[in-house]
């Protein structure tokens, strides 16, 4: 190692040392114990030390500190189970309560929950209200009570799960489901923009099946569930039909058989290249490629008759705006179809496939819809060999 490069790299090291006790402060705040903390610290000055010839003295070294300690406390937390992330048991908050371990994650947590769920998150884990004094003091029932309460420790969950995260995390994973996305995390590797690593991978996974992706979506969804919803929707010629996550064509095609305008919008330039040799084979003048990025459609409001969402949902970082878009394009009295799974637990089956979402509940996507002016005409679901419930909802725009 040259004499300069020793320098920079001693410099480097020993600024990082003056930010040891902050990062300790930090770390000891988030896990409440100083001997886990200390063991946690040293994995983040060891990383640190790989990282010497990696680190630009140039850019804020306590940042970098700091992000890779969140990530430690992240993966300490997934690891042993610590936190629950769909409910905050009255256990841990007992314990919170009872060690006064009210620190700014506890407060952040408490200011976002709305008010009647803040006053009864207060008066159940820190006045220790019984469920009948809380309905007395609420004049609601205890059912509504508990109700209320349920949805109160829910939210503080979340809220104090993603205080601990990096911000450009905590930014997306606002409106993203937390045990979904945190499949991905790498606490060591923390990635500059998890989002767009996660949409990197799922192009790279689809360009490597492009061959096989039919057999795969064939298990999933078929000729004949795409032909039954064909039938709910108002005849099959002459329509304006946008297929969005387009693939190798499969809703296309079919749509351009039926005597309809076609276009289709896909990323993926290993899939678009074989959708364009299937209508240079089969001679469709109606099928129209863009290769774009449906998080930002590149196309006008209220030109679409039709409008097919179909098994793309999950791998979309911001569905609800994906759902947003789509409806704008429609015009009045158009229809929508959206084919996707069922909320599941087959994370191996999501892995392989580089899926972001672990499928979704039908009724929040009626709600998302429904923000939009799109009103459910028709809902059908099936269940599958691969342990997962597909559906496809049916939705018309209002005026």
């Amino acid at each position: 190692m040259d004499r300069n490069k020793k320098q920079n790299q001693d410099r480097i090291w020993s600024e990082l040392r003056t930010y040891e006790s902050e990062v300790f402060g930090y770390i000891k705040r988030s896990v409440g114990s100083a001997d886990l903390a200390q063991d946690l610290c040293q994995d983040v000055y060891l990383q640190a030390l790989q990282k010497l010839d990696e680190l630009d003295p140039q850019r804020s070294l306590k940042n970098w500190l700091i992000t890779v300690a969140r990530n430690r406390v992240i993966n300490y937390y997934l690891k042993n189970k610590r936190r629950q992330f769909e409910q905050l048991t009255e256990e841990t908050l007992q314990t919170e309560i009872e060690t006064g371990n009210f620190n700014a994650a506890f407060q952040s947590s408490l200011a976002e929950l709305p008010e009647k769920q803040k006053e009864i998150f207060i008066l159940r884990e820190l006045d220790g209200f019984s469920y009948q004094e809380l309905a007395r003091k609420l004049n609601i029932t205890e059912a509504a009570a508990t109700s209320l309460l349920k949805r109160a420790r829910l939210n503080f969950s979340k809220s104090y799960l993603l205080y601990f995260l990096p911000d450009w995390f905590n930014k997306n994973a606002r409106y993203l489901e937390v045990q979904d996305i945190m499949r991905f995390i790498n606490s060591f590797e923390p990635p500059e923009n998890l989002l767009e690593q996660i949409e990197q991978k799922s192009q790279r996974y689809f360009a490597s099946i492009k061959d096989g992706w039919e057999t795969i979506r064939c298990k999933f969804f078929s000729k004949r569930n795409l032909e039954e919803i064909f039938t709910y929707l108002d005849g099959q010629k002459n329509k304006s039909v946008l297929d969005l996550g387009s693939g190798a064509g499969f809703v296309a095609v079919n749509c351009a058989l039926k005597g309809n305008r076609v276009t289709g919008i896909e990323i993926n330039p290993a899939m678009t290249a074989q959708l364009r040799q299937i209508k240079q084979n089969l001679k469709f003048p109606d099928i129209y490629l863009i290769r774009g990025n449906i998080n930002n459609l590149p196309v006008k409001q209220n030109c679409f008759d039709q409008v097919f969402i179909t098994l793309v949902l999950h791998h979309v970082a911001h569905p609800a705006g994906l759902i947003r878009q789509a409806a704008a394009s429609l015009s009045i009295g158009g229809k929508m179809v959206i084919v996707d799974f069922k909320r599941h637990t087959n994370k191996e089956s999501a892995d392989i496939m580089r899926d972001l979402w672990l499928g979704f509940d039908p009724a929040v996507i009626r709600k998302w819809a429904g923000k939009s002016k799109l009103k459910e005409i028709r809902f059908h679901s099936w269940d599958t060999k691969e342990k997962i419930s597909v559906f496809y909802q049916i939705f018309e725009k209002l005026k």
